[in-house]
């Protein structure tokens, strides 16, 4: 919101949709889409949309709450954090191909895994890691081999 007021800005830009929360958006390398975490149902799921809000597409769907995501550099993929596979308190981090909604488990431990992040060139992907036993946050890196 601009500062000092209850208006949304000049030009009263669309919101995404009524009646979902959507957070974490992350815009993607060329500009021209969004992936956000939906809040809806007392879950989240990935969508994708344009910038006007005349597009939007479900990726993920179901009860995972799945979380933060971030483009790789190429357009083609994102990366997020998911409970998709019940791991009970932890989080693992996913990537997810746009072309055809593939979904792969980077990680897989009792760890919270999250906020993942491509580096340049797509050959990592960075994450926080904290243990449930202690809280104490790390940073990682996955080697990343895919688009």
């Amino acid at each position: 919101r601009p500062r000092g007021g209850g208006g949304r800005g000049v030009g009263d830009p669309p919101r995404t949709r009524v009646g979902a929360d959507d957070r974490h958006p992350a815009a993607s390398p060329a500009g021209n889409l969004v992936v956000a975490e939906s809040w809806e149902g007392g879950t989240s799921r990935l969508v994708m949309m344009n910038l006007t809000g005349t597009f939007r597409d479900d990726l993920t769907d179901g009860d995972a709450a799945d979380r933060e995501p971030s483009w790789a550099w190429t357009g083609q993929s994102v990366t997020f954090r998911s409970v998709r596979d019940g791991q009970g308190a932890g989080t693992d981090i996913y990537t997810l191909k746009i072309e055809g909604c593939e979904i792969t488990r980077l990680t897989e431990d009792e760890s919270f895994d999250r906020k993942p992040s491509f580096t340049d060139g797509n050959t990592h992907i960075l994450y926080e890691s904290s243990s449930a036993s202690d809280g104490h946050a790390e940073l990682w890196y996955y080697p990343y081999s895919g688009s």
